[in-house]
């Protein structure tokens, strides 16, 4: 491998000022010092995740890591989620199935660390997951710089974007989150140090640009997409003729040991099973899926509407609503395409269409699973890149922005700037309020536990599922118990929308009826943060799965709820043994009384 440019100073060779003036760097004075506010602003705004407490995979996910202890091998394969971090049995297909094994162990090995300094105190959690997105933002800012460079003020602005947008809360507020966070510091830093590698900045650039990748693919899997990124830098934005493709190779290399690892520690390639959050591609209504889910991603990624979680409600209640969606999102990236590819600008052209390479590639690993908004924290960073580039275009002559004043131009970045403050302290404050009802739900299923460390069967019935305690959350909070959880229904008790009430009733000693909401969203608050498992296929007459000491038929299936309610079913239970009387806790939720005590 050669690689001909050893000067600095041809660096704007390789990186011409692209961006023209828009009334950032005016403002660049006392850089540093706008720099360090830049970092304040951030802290302030996810200072109020401290008052948070540990919320739904936090629990099991902490409990995976102590269990691994500090083994490699066992922090290699010790990222598992499945239906027994839930409860022990009396639980719906496809929960009951429930089995993903992931390939994480730094993130495993963060929290081990946290574990060690700050026990179980949640706020040490959330300061360490705020130091890390602190890091990436600082990162993501080099990366700008070496893309504009000349431009201080626009990447400083475009950092400080990126850090305040509203779904980083996702990532940032919530503990589990770090799975993100992880991945983007070690993609982020290997970009820069790449960048300024080209630049002539040296060989140590290059070997932590490595270095910083091998490491972003130990925390998450989803750091597959950086080569890719890298050809793309080096494909759209350098000169490749100066930088021969030889330097960009050892990128993929060092994803085979990786997957050979991998696939050593896992045993394999497991897939999560059908659900939700994944469909097989020869499942009937894949393609209308797939469409629907895409177009949502669109406008939560671009124009950041939360449309991922009611997707399911779309194509249930109203699935003619995602053809003018589609129709529209189709409009606005023809208008995107159109945009980059106006003037004369050969190399702004070739920055937006790096921005649209870096937002598709780093989601379709993903793109199964794409259900939640942290999966977005580091395409985001490409959003961001393709706001520039449109801010850029549209400040050209004869452009909308053009006639716009620097001075108008600053209040309309300050303007930017605040509307994403509002929105990120909203979206931190559900975050905050549900990992403190966990909080409440485990605090009064304590107070219920009986004194001592004997075994105790505790049943809960219409217990809140993600926000409330699970089996992984009871073991972690009480080692010394030991638990066998039965929950009855991950629903909550009463829909306060349609009026439909939960019915748990025991008709006979073998049989056991209950309600269930056949579609993975209900209305309101809860109905978007609680993310409840849709049945789909798994909810069959006849369908059988074993529980904790016997098996368990599906006898009957009965559409229950009204035309607008046609995913409120009940469900018939057959019990191959009688159902013995209540265990030593058999407690009922409600949602203004907590946990009262239920006979079925």
């Amino acid at each position: 491998m050669k690689f001909t440019v050893k000067n600095p100073s041809m660096s704007s060779t390789f990186f011409p000022p692209v961006f023209s003036e828009t009334g950032f760097d005016s403002i660049a004075s006392s850089h540093s010092l706008k720099v360090a506010g830049s970092l304040v602003l951030l802290t302030l705004c996810f200072s109020i995740s401290l008052f948070g407490f540990f919320f739904a995979d936090d629990f099991y996910n902490i409990k995976n890591a102590l269990s691994s202890g500090w083994s490699l091998w066992k922090l290699m394969g010790g990222y598992i989620i499945d239906s027994r971090g839930f409860q022990d049995g009396w639980i719906t297909p496809p929960l009951s199935e429930l089995k993903m094994q992931y390939f994480r162990p730094i993130f495993l090995a963060s929290l081990l660390i946290d574990h060690a300094v700050w026990g179980l105190r949640a706020w040490g959690y959330h300061i360490s997951n705020i130091v890390l997105h602190l890091m990436v933002v600082s990162a993501f800012f080099g990366v700008l710089r070496e893309l504009i460079p000349g431009k201080r003020g626009m990447a400083l602005f475009g950092a400080t974007l990126y850090g305040l947008m509203p779904f980083h809360a996702m990532s940032v507020a919530w503990v589990s989150g770090r799975t993100e966070l992880l991945p983007a510091l070690g993609m982020m830093v290997a970009l820069w140090s790449y960048l300024r590698f080209a630049r002539g900045g040296g060989g140590i650039f290059y070997f932590l640009s490595l270095g910083t990748a091998s490491l972003a693919l130990f925390s998450k899997e989803n750091a597959l997409v950086l080569p890719f990124i890298i050809l793309a830098v080096w494909r759209l934005v350098l000169l490749r003729p100066r930088l021969s493709f030889g330097w960009q190779l050892p990128y993929f290399l060092i994803t085979i040991p990786y997957l050979a690892l991998r696939t050593k520690a896992l045993g394999g390639f497991p897939l999560p099973i059908s659900s939700p959050f994944y469909h097989s591609w020869n499942e009937p209504g894949f393609l209308t899926w797939a469409m629907a889910k895409a177009t949502c991603v669109f406008y939560s990624l671009l124009l950041h509407v939360p449309m991922i979680f009611p997707i399911e409600l779309f194509l249930v209640k109203t699935p003619w609503l995602i053809v003018p969606l589609i129709l529209v999102a189709c409009l606005i990236a023809g208008w995107i395409v159109m945009l980059i590819h106006a003037g004369d600008d050969n190399a702004l052209r070739r920055t937006g269409w790096l921005a649209v390479v870096w937002v598709v590639v780093s989601v379709l690993p993903t793109a199964p699973l794409l259900v939640a908004p942290f999966y977005f924290y580091f395409p985001l960073a490409g959003i961001t890149l393709l706001y520039l580039v449109i801010w850029n275009r549209l400040s050209e002559r004869g452009r909308p922005l053009w006639i716009t004043r620097s001075r108008q131009r600053k209040i309309m970045a300050v303007s930017l700037i605040a509307f994403f403050c509002i929105g990120l302290q909203a979206a931190n404050g559900m975050f905050v309020a549900m990992s403190r009802e966990a909080k409440r739900l485990l605090g009064q299923i304590g107070e219920q536990l009986p004194a001592g460390t004997e075994p105790i069967d505790l049943y809960l019935v219409d217990s809140p599922f993600v926000t409330g305690p699970p089996k992984a959350a009871l073991q972690l909070f009480w080692p010394k118990h030991l638990f066998k959880l039965y929950i009855l229904s991950p629903y909550p008790a009463k829909h306060d929308w349609d009026e439909v009430e939960s019915m748990i009733k025991r008709t006979d000693p073998f049989t056991l009826e209950l309600t269930a909401i056949d579609a993975p969203y209900y209305s309101g608050i809860y109905g978007i943060l609680t993310m409840g498992f849709s049945e789909r296929a798994f909810i069959k007459e006849g369908r059988e799965y074993a529980t904790d000491g016997y098996k368990v038929k599906l006898a009957e299936v009965v559409q229950s709820g009204p035309y607008r309610l046609n995913f409120v079913k009940r469900l018939v239970f057959r019990f191959e043994r009688p159902i013995n009387s209540p265990g030593n806790l058999f407690l009922r939720y409600d949602k203004d009384r907590g946990f009262k005590w239920f006979e079925p």
